[in-house]
């Protein structure tokens, strides 16, 4: 499997948290049918699948691990597009963690 693609960089930013996309890459784009570069999730998505979204950062964020999750894209009005994720937190100052790289796979 290639790799490139498949890649999405998430901003962190503090004081509020808040989360960005800050590139997507063209495998995702074309499988959400959206390209949301540039935007902050709390934008996009409804406050109770936001908070779904955000889960998995959050811990990235406060145990600086990464961590894999996988199911359907229903946050994305695509429930029958199942999905696996890698997110992988990185840290500027080698503690605060300041993006997340995010590895997606998707499947119908």
């Amino acid at each position: 499997m290639k790799f490139g693609g498949r890649i999405v960089l998430i901003d962190v930013e503090r004081q509020p948290l808040r989360f960005g996309y800050r590139l997507i890459g063209s495998h995702v784009t074309n499988a959400l049918g959206r390209d949301s570069t540039g935007e902050y999730l709390d934008q996009i998505y409804d406050p109770e699948f936001y908070e779904r979204a955000i889960g998995t950062f959050k811990t990235n964020i406060d145990k600086r691990i990464p961590l894999r999750a996988y199911g359907n894209m229903v946050h994305a009005f695509k429930p029958y597009l199942r999905f696996e994720t890698i997110d992988i937190p990185l840290a500027d100052d080698g503690e605060t963690v300041n993006m997340i790289l995010k590895g997606s796979e998707f499947s119908r």
